[in-house]
């Protein structure tokens, strides 16, 4: 017997012992979950285990910035995120678009619903909604169109982008004076000008409520998470006592946070500062492209 074989054959126990040791092992996902299901008043999750959390994108986010790259001021249409292989993107993406009523008038409320190639089993579906000022974008794209929090975190959960009626609109707007922009209160297309006063003054918290149940209704369906950024957080609360039997409520970013409903839900705040620490290091900040948000006086 040669000495190459001898060693080859003191060598494969010694892998066939690490490789089973290391199948044994938890992931960092369920040490966090079994960590969150003890009964306490907190956790502490140490920066050892912090760092393990998240996932890589397949094709590190190139083909969303290519998009966004190649469409004036970065307002590239959702749409054609359908287009997009799920083996490049680590998830599919469908725009939707709802039309509901309120006041006798129609509004339109999108939403851009990320689904998973290979999702954790028994996590809820995660629905972000923008603050004041922003949209879909600010949650899937950075300001230099680098991949956003949405795209990491649509590796393994699914995640809905809800947008309030009027904050996008395709294309994005181009009049470089805020105040003659028109919100996008129907997709279809712009309202007039004067109607489009007639909406600001009747734009109240109903409307937008009454949007996002519309579209969690038509998009999601089993258990849900809402979570809402400062303004958005009292508009999650609220829809949250739409379907109480399964939503739960996160209030972040300003608010003070709700306690989760379920371990498994409470999984998502990890994941999310996870994501965010690794987006803010990764790239410098940069002031929002104005063609991708409405930030018109209302």
């Amino acid at each position: 017997m040669t000495a190459t074989r001898l060693l080859r054959l003191a060598i494969l126990p010694v892998v066939y012992l690490a490789l089973a040791s290391c199948a044994q092992l938890p992931s960092a996902e369920d040490r966090i979950v079994q960590l969150l299901a003890a009964d306490a008043p907190y956790h502490v999750i140490s920066p050892q285990l912090f760092a393990q959390l998240g996932w890589d994108l397949p094709d590190g986010g190139a083909a969303v910035t290519q998009l966004a790259k190649e469409a004036p001021g970065g307002a590239f249409d959702p749409r054609t995120l359908a287009s997009i292989p799920a083996e490049k993107l680590g998830y599919t993406a469908r725009w939707h678009e709802t039309r509901f009523r309120v006041y006798g008038l129609d509004w339109d409320i999108g939403a851009l619903h990320l689904l998973p190639k290979n999702a954790v089993a028994g996590l809820p579906t995660m629905i972000i909604i923008n603050g004041g000022a922003a949209n879909w974008y600010e949650f899937f794209i950075g300001p230099k169109n680098a991949a956003g929090l949405a795209q990491y975190l649509a590796q393994r959960i699914p995640v809905v982008l809800v947008t309030i009626p009027g904050n996008y609109r395709h294309g994005g707007w181009t009049e470089t004076d805020f105040g003659e922009r028109i919100p996008g209160y129907l997709l279809d297309r712009d309202v007039a000008a004067d109607e489009a006063k007639i909406r600001n003054t009747i734009y109240t918290f109903r409307v937008v409520t009454d949007g996002i149940k519309a579209v969690i209704d038509e998009i999601v369906t089993g258990p849900a998470v809402i979570i809402g950024i400062r303004p958005a957080a009292r508009r999650s609360s609220s829809s949250k006592s739409h379907s109480r039997a399964r939503i739960s409520g996160c209030r972040w970013a300003g608010e003070r946070a709700a306690r989760p409903a379920c371990t498994r839900c409470g999984i998502f705040a990890v994941f999310v500062q996870s994501m965010t620490t690794r987006i803010s290091a990764s790239c410098a900040r940069a002031r929002p492209t104005s063609t991708r948000a409405d930030i018109s006086d209302r």
